[in-house]
């Protein structure tokens, strides 16, 4: 039986290539990204930055897919025009342990705050003291 021959451009999404992509398969790509960028826009009232894309990505599939995947949303997001210079930070911000702590930290420390979450608006004619009328 002989064996199938993986091209690198299909060994795995981290090698992705797209200057070896078929003509064809770069269009539908492109066609593909453009159009998830244009739903994104909408949906954000703004034009969508990667960060935006990696995001949708995690919640339309999973978190390690998207690890696998993410060289091959760089280039597709950046064959449609779209900028990818912070690619390494969104990277780090969605896959970089220390970073992750660091932002649920954050996250707790402004919702942690006793004082600031128990605040109740209290009518000024009111008196918890006394029975309304």
């Amino acid at each position: 039986m002989e064996s199938i021959k993986k091209t690198p451009l299909f060994e795995s999404p981290r090698n992705f290539t797209v200057n070896k992509l078929p003509e064809d398969v770069k269009n539908q790509l492109r066609d593909i990204t453009d159009s998830t960028a244009k739903r994104l826009d909408n949906e954000l009232g703004k034009e969508a930055q990667f960060e935006d894309y990696v995001k949708d990505f995690i919640e339309q599939t999973t978190f390690k897919q998207v690890d696998e995947a993410y060289n091959s949303l760089k280039l597709a997001w950046n064959l449609i025009g779209r900028d990818i210079s912070n690619a390494d930070a969104v990277y780090n911000k969605f896959y970089n342990s220390e970073a992750i702590h660091e932002n649920l930290y954050e996250a707790y420390l402004e919702n942690s705050n006793p004082i600031q979450n128990s605040l109740i608006e209290v009518d000024s004619n009111e008196s918890q003291y006394t029975n309304p009328v």
